[in-house]
């Protein structure tokens, strides 16, 4: 199976995170939410079974770029 990202980018108030919530009802796609969310999950989506294809896909995704990324909460 070949994955794909497609990265939805939009300022506030434009409809993304709407968009994303109705791309997440296909059980084929994740929806990681905003970047800081994917972050603080480590790449790890709701739902999805630590032996699903798509979990370890995101969970390689998080291991090679999310974990390089740090968050200032402050």
């Amino acid at each position: 199976m070949i994955h794909k990202i497609i990265y939805i980018l939009g300022t506030g108030r434009t409809g993304t995170t709407l968009l994303g919530i109705a791309l997440n009802n296909n059980p084929q796609i994740f929806d990681a939410g905003e970047i800081l969310k994917f972050i603080k999950l480590h790449g790890q989506p709701h739902g999805f079974s630590k032996n699903s294809d798509n979990y370890r896909f995101w969970a390689n995704v998080y291991q090679k770029t999310g974990s390089k990324i740090t968050i200032d909460d402050n």
